[in-house]
């Protein structure tokens, strides 16, 4: 009878550290949690970070918009698999399943870490955009100005009297410039215009850098569209980035 309980005794086993019901119960919890957040987080902050007004070029927002939807896409394969890992640790335990975990847990971490950034980032850029956006719409205005003085009449907004000249714009765009040691932006806004005249060409052409309502000054250019048209284009100094 001793030898039988001794026998007995040896065939117990104690339980490897990946096996217990603790680590198990863990490793669950963590798994049913990544599963529940995999999609609704990632996608969450990727939306926040592409749904903005858009980057000033140069700027972090720019930089961090060109990763935003791939970190979104490896943080939600991270999160599923992260999740399934557990899962199955949970009910088949064993010590890679749980280092395996840890990895992707971490992985999921790193990657919502960086979509964080790329949130902040494009909601700063989004702000820089809105102020950017007075000089742009400052250029518009003298740029307006100019073309019904040089012509008699605003191509865009009014109707030419001798019925040849027409446009279409104006086209604001951002440009990046070189302020020394830092990164400027530059306002450009074009106008699209056809059956201009030579006179009324050459006008256009010497035209000389005007000043903006805010003191600041344009330079202006005309160059031949691919269309036929000719784009007459004003583009703003260079200005520092607005603060986000």
């Amino acid at each position: 009878m001793s030898s039988g309980k001794g026998a007995s005794q040896g065939n117990l086993r104690t339980p490897m550290w990946f096996e217990r019901r603790w680590v198990r119960a863990l490793c669950g919890v963590v798994g049913v949690g990544l599963l529940l957040f995999s999609v609704p987080g990632p996608l969450t902050l990727t939306f926040l970070s592409v749904s903005s007004l858009g980057c000033l070029p140069g700027t972090a927002c720019q930089s961090w918009s060109a990763i935003t939807l791939p970190l979104g896409g490896i943080c939600v394969v991270l999160a599923i698999a992260g999740g399934l890992v557990g899962v199955i640790q949970a009910a088949r335990p064993r010590r890679g399943l749980v280092i395996a975990q840890i990895a992707l847990t971490a992985g999921t971490a790193l990657t919502m870490l960086g979509l964080l950034f790329a949130a902040q980032a494009a909601s700063a850029g989004s702000a820089q955009v809105a102020s950017a956006q007075r000089t742009a719409d400052a250029v518009v205005v003298a740029g307006d100005a100019a073309l019904r003085e040089a012509l008699g009449f605003h191509p865009i907004w009014e109707t030419d009297p001798q019925g040849r000249v027409s446009g279409t714009g104006p086209d604001q765009q951002f440009v990046a410039c070189d302020l020394g040691s830092d990164v400027g932006y530059r306002a450009s806004v074009g106008y699209a215009l056809s059956g201009l005249d030579q006179n009324q060409t050459a006008t256009l052409s010497a035209l000389a850098p005007m000043v903006l309502p805010d003191g600041a000054q344009a330079e202006v250019s005309l160059t031949q569209g691919s269309d036929g048209s000719v784009v007459w284009q004003v583009l703003s100094d260079c200005q520092p980035l607005p603060v986000g």
